[in-house]
């Protein structure tokens, strides 16, 4: 009985002062680590910030730039400056609008009898990137008559106007022009038919015909 007594003291004993003691040896070694840790996070974190620090100061740049450009005043454009800005506008609406490509504006139809009709075809071109119209077309006389396409062209189409002129009473050079209008500018365009009328001349028969009469 007192030696089973006497084991379990050596027993409780063990236990208390040399299991249960804490592991003094390893908790700085612990505490080192996790020093360490810390250490190297910090560093890494500090690269991070300088690393985008230079960015933020790029865009804080941009920004001052761009508040200034617009708080600056505007600078006042010279007459030249303005011509030049207006013809650019001109041009660039001259492209989107339809365009007229003329293969010819004037035709010689060369000597001809008094009496005969002379009739000629001026092609044309939509270069535009538009519909074009021909809203009208007038002569200087009745003697010459226009006729026109009255349906809308596409771009890239292309037609013509047909110019009748009649020589009837009529003697010596000749030109006869016709006015176009089109919804591809302001102004009109001019179409001309030049060439020389001479008398018809007479055969026997006709001279007979006359005298008789």
């Amino acid at each position: 009985m007192q030696k089973s007594f006497g084991i379990m003291l050596t027993i409780l004993a063990f236990i208390l002062f040399g299991c249960g003691q804490p592991n003094v040896s390893s908790a700085p070694a612990e505490d080192a680590a996790k020093t360490i840790q810390t250490e190297v996070k910090a560093e890494a974190a500090a690269e991070k910030v300088e690393e985008v620090s230079p960015a933020i100061e790029e865009k804080l740049e941009e920004v001052k730039e761009k508040v200034a450009e617009k708080a600056a005043p505007k600078k006042e454009e010279t007459p030249k400056e303005e011509v030049k800005k207006k013809k650019r506008k001109a041009k660039k609406k001259r492209i989107s609008d339809p365009t007229i490509k003329w293969a010819e504006t004037s035709h010689k139809f060369g000597i001809v009898e008094e009496g005969g009709q002379v009739n000629h075809k001026f092609f044309f071109e939509n270069t535009g990137k538009k519909d074009l119209f021909i809203t009208d077309a007038t002569a200087t006389c009745g003697c010459t008559v226009p006729s026109y396409p009255k349906v809308p062209i596409r771009a890239g189409e292309s037609s013509y106007i047909r110019i009748a002129f009649n020589t009837k009473a009529k003697t010596g050079a000749q030109k006869p022009v016709v006015t176009i209008y089109t919804n591809a500018r302001k102004e009109p365009f001019k179409l001309y038919m030049e060439g020389e009328v001479i008398p018809k001349l007479e055969t026997e028969g006709e001279t007979e015909e006359v005298g008789g009469e």
